[in-house]
């Protein structure tokens, strides 16, 4: 009985000819976006964790996915303004 080669006969096609490859995206014409600032300039995030009512929690995620906002950004913003309301 003959042993079967290690490497298959068939090739995949390349993408240009893919039937079911999607289509390139369009040349835009638009000014490229400005770069975002290197990460070194960017402070370290420490993780933080809290415990809090699934319903509240599930209003503030639904919120965040309704503004597309991140729930990280969402908290930082929210306990920053009550540092700033009460005197923190």
């Amino acid at each position: 009985m003959a042993k079967p080669s290690p490497k298959s006969a068939l090739r995949k096609a390349p993408a240009a000819v893919h039937p079911v490859a999607p289509p390139p995206p369009e040349e835009s014409t638009a000014p490229p976006a400005a770069a975002a600032p290197p990460a070194a300039e960017a402070a370290p995030l420490a993780m933080f964790s809290v415990r809090m009512d699934p319903a509240l929690r599930r209003r503030v995620k639904r919120y965040a996915a309704e503004t597309d906002a991140s729930l990280q950004d969402m908290t930082a913003a929210a306990l920053a303004e009550y540092l700033e309301r009460n005197g923190g």
